[in-house]
């Protein structure tokens, strides 16, 4: 009779967990920083804010419903990858962002400061 075969300890997502949760915080703060930049107020500034989050729980629950996000290691690295993929998109809309603004400086001015 064979012994039966030990099941593989599952990795710890801490890290993981952690490393979401700061890229959670630095792209609500990034989205904040562009939604202000844009000139949006109020409930728009809010729910562009937000909008990482929000979007964050539905790709969760989608995962989840098909099956992929089934331990919490799963869901961890889903997290994760997903929110560093939103702070190069912001970081992208960012650099945007300036370069308009340093474009849009008139002539005048920039002849002045050299």
């Amino acid at each position: 009779m064979e012994a039966p075969v030990p099941a593989v300890p599952e990795k710890s997502p801490v890290a993981l967990e952690i490393g979401a949760a700061l890229l959670l915080i630095i792209d609500l703060f990034l989205s904040f920083a562009l939604g202000s930049a844009k000139h949006l107020e109020g409930v728009e500034l809010g729910t562009y804010a937000l909008g990482p989050f929000i979007f964050l729980l539905i790709v969760l629950g989608v995962a989840r419903m098909i099956g992929k996000a089934k331990t919490r290691r799963s869901r961890a690295v889903i997290a994760f990858s997903f929110l560093a993929l939103v702070l190069i998109a912001d970081l992208s809309g960012l650099s945007r962002l300036s370069e308009r603004q340093q474009s849009s400086v008139p002539e005048s001015s920039a002849v002045r400061a050299a």
